[in-house]
Order: structure tokens, then C-alpha cells, then sequence
């Protein structure tokens, strides 16, 4: 069960034409891959496909929430290619837009009859402004810990993709509250693997796609990677990062080697990729095809490409 673009037209009213024109902007640029795993798993688990679209809906309607909401508090204008949906209608209807998604979610989970579910996807939201929150506290600080920054990942990037794992676990018969919490442990690691690898292409590596790069820092960020490259640099030194506009200027700056850099980063990543192949491979609930699936998509995640 994978989203498409004949979803689209249904997801809004005609009625609401602002609201159908910002949601078709962000869907279309986007590759649905949330909402593609959240089908993909709830097709293993036996699901009806009538849940796992309604599920798959709603990982969508989140992830776009926050896009609308992140953009504006962060002041990005450009989205997927596009201008950004506070920048095209204004702050205030990204934020609404934003919020209409939200209110989507909780009805469409009502039709669940799930409390469980809907508690889970409240707590799920609650991560997402959390992260928000710390990130924030994190603007312009050199002292920031690599601790604190994967806290960030947690709540904005690997919460949404636990929810991937352990919404449709949590409407399936019979799920063990061990197999619940392992489903959530390996989401978890997926998305601190593609925040990591996020993290890797403001650096410009195993930038594929040809993605704007060099971002963070001149907005006032020390992301993960940031924080691998300077440790142990003096904090009068590193205030200077943030008033560098280039990713050379930077590297020559702080005479950085970034090939020893990098290994060393991605060997902290092997042991995150070897922990969710151990953990994949030891669920009985999966059918050892979409077993084989899912352990190239994290190979994928963080590396970009499958092979």
C-alpha cells in the first residue's frame, strides 16, 4: 500500500481551495515515504487496507503539519523545490494549514476505535513541538552536546518514524507489549539514521540529489555533525562557524579532515545500522521478504543509495 497522487484530490474539500492548493503543493514535491512504510507494514502485519490507508494518511497529514509549521518558525522559504506555503499564503494560513492537518489526524484515528492508538499519536505530536522547543534553545550555542542533539533527532525525526512502525503494530491482534516496544526501538533507529545522514548532506556528502548544502550553521546550528567536526575546539573559535557563508571557507577555517572525520561518524552509524538489523531479523511478526526490505531502506536511509 503505497500513497499516490490520486489520494490527493480526496484528502481536502473542494470547498476549502487555499487549504487544497497549500496540501497538494506539499504533497506533490514529497516522495510519501513515511506514508509508503506505514503501508508496507501494516501489509505484513495482515492489516485491512482500509487501515493502513487511513494510517498512512495520517503519517503524512503530521509530517506535512510540521513542514508547514518548521518552515515558518525557521523563516525557510523554499520547500521541495517551491515556495515555501507561509511565504505563498502568508504565516498565519501555513500555521492553520498546519493545524487542519493535525485535527485530521485525531478524526481519522477516532474511526480506529483505538484509545491506545490516538493516546500514542498525541504523545507522538507532543515530541514533534518539543523538539521544536529544544532546537530553538539550541540557536547561536557553540556548548551544545552531542547529547542534546540527538535528543533533538528523538522527538522532531525518530518519533514520527517509531509512530511508523507501532500505529499499525497497535491495531494488529495479538501484539505483545515486547514486540510493541521492539517495533518502536527499530523506527527509532531508522530515523536517527536518516538524521544523521541529513546531517552529512548540509556537509555536501553523498549529496546525490543535488540538494542545497551549508545551511544549518549559517543559521545559527551546530548540527550533529557540526558538533563531530569541532569537538575538542576552543568555544571562541567555534563562534566564528556561524559567520561563515561557505562550506570551503569553513573546512580551510578550521583545518578540518574530513575523511577521518567522516569514518570515524559513520562507524558511530554502523553500530546503529547493525542494531536494527539485529532487531529486524529477530521479528517474528515480519515475513522474512518484507524482513529483507526493510534492511536495504535502512541501508538506503543512510547511505542514500542501495548500492
Amino acid at each position: 500500500m503505497i500513497l499516490d497522487q490520486d489520494l490527493v484530490p480526496n484528502d481536502i474539500p473542494d470547498y476549502l481551495p487555499k487549504m487544497k492548493s497549500m496540501y497538494e503543493d506539499l504533497f506533490s514535491g514529497g516522495k510519501g515515504y513515511r506514508g509508503a512504510l506505514v503501508g508496507a507494514i501494516s501489509k505484513d502485519l495482515g492489516l485491512h487496507d482500509e487501515y493502513a490507508a487511513l494510517l498512512s494518511r495520517c503519517i503524512e497529514y503530521i509530517h506535512n503539519s510540521s513542514l508547514l509549521h518548521d518552515d515558518f518558525v525557521d523563516g525557510s522559504e523554499l520547500r521541495r523545490g517551491k515556495t515555501a506555503a507561509w511565504k505563498k499564503y502568508s504565516g498565519g494560513y501555513a500555521i492553520l494549514g498546519g493545524d487542519y492537518l493535525l485535527a485530521k489526524v485525531i478524526k481519522n484515528l477516532a474511526d480506529c476505535d483505538s484509545i491506545e492508538l490516538i493516546s500514542y499519536t498525541s504523545q507522538s505530536i507532543l515530541d514533534l513541538v518539543e523538539g521544536e522547543w529544544l532546537q530553538d534553545a539550541c540557536h547561536e550555542r557553540v556548548d551544545v552536546t552531542k547529547s542534546e542533539m540527538e535528543k533533538v533527532h528523538s522527538l522532531k525525526t525518530s518519533s514520527l518514524f517509531a509512530w511508523c512502525f507501532k500505529a499499525p503494530a497497535l491495531l494488529a491482534p495479538n501484539t505483545t507489549k515486547e514486540q510493541l516496544e521492539s517495533l518502536f526501538t527499530i523506527g527509532e533507529d531508522l530515523g536517527a539514521l536518516l538524521q544523521r545522514s541529513d546531517d552529512l548532506l548540509d556537509y555536501d556528502i553523498r549529496n546525490f540529489e543535488k540538494k542545497d548544502y551549508f545551511r544549518d550553521l549559517p543559521s545559527g546550528y551546530f548540527n550533529l555533525f557540526t558538533i563531530h567536526l569541532l569537538e575538542g575546539r576552543d568555544e571562541a573559535l567555534k563562534k566564528k562557524a556561524f559567520k561563515i557563508k561557505n562550506l570551503e571557507t569553513f573546512l580551510e577555517t578550521f583545518e578540518i579532515d574530513l575523511k577521518n572525520k567522516l569514518e570515524a561518524f559513520d562507524n558511530e552509524s554502523k553500530i546503529i545500522l547493525n542494531r536494527v538489523k539485529k532487531n529486524i531479523e529477530k521479528f517474528d511478526l515480519f515475513s522474512d521478504d518484507f524482513k529483507r526490505s526493510l534492511l536495504e531502506a535502512a541501508y538506503t536511509i543512510y547511505w542514500r543509495k542501495s548500492s
